[in-house]
């Protein structure tokens, strides 16, 4: 091992002549590289890493399922919440109805389409069936059904249990 500092290599400093010509050591114009401490790079190379791509493809995925998720899901449960609450509307206006002709509440749901006050029972938009309505009964003299809920148990965006509406 040579300790002699004269032994060691001295790169010129990378300054422009103030003459305007070109600096001793990127004289040539045909080089195609340029020195850098790490090691060489093409002058002409451009483009990205595998790890850019990569990093690229990962978060444009992340995105796409959050899109998904997000708004696709929320608009479905949206529509149909909207479905249940003009379904209860009507069938509370019908009983009201119903029970201002008749001067009783309807037995069962059946007997709203029977006396056409309806063409038909509509399904609940969640369970989709039209077996799942909730009859809730009238509990003075006479009987019959007071109001109508939904069968499903899911829980509304609100926070509010569709058979509670």
């Amino acid at each position: 091992m040579n300790l002699c500092p004269a032994s060691r290599r001295i790169d010129p400093p990378l300054q422009r002549s103030t003459a305007g010509a070109p600096h001793p050591v990127y004289s040539d114009t045909s080089l195609k590289y340029k020195s850098k401490r790490a090691g060489y790079k093409r002058l002409h190379d451009s483009g990205f890493t595998l790890l850019e791509l990569v990093l690229v493809m990962a978060v444009i995925g992340i995105l796409a399922a959050i899109a998904q998720s997000g708004l696709l899901r929320p608009v479905t449960v949206r529509a149909r919440e909207a479905a249940l609450k003009q379904d209860l509307f009507v069938f509370r206006d019908v009983i009201d109805q119903f029970y201002a002709d008749q001067g009783r509440y309807p037995n069962d749901l059946s007997e709203l389409v029977e006396l056409e006050y309806l063409r038909s029972i509509p399904p609940d938009p969640f369970t989709r069936s039209i077996d799942t309505w909730v009859a809730i009964p009238y509990e003075g003299d006479g009987g019959g059904i007071v109001d109508i809920r939904s069968g499903s148990e899911g829980v509304s965006s609100d926070n509010v249990a569709y058979s509670e509406w």
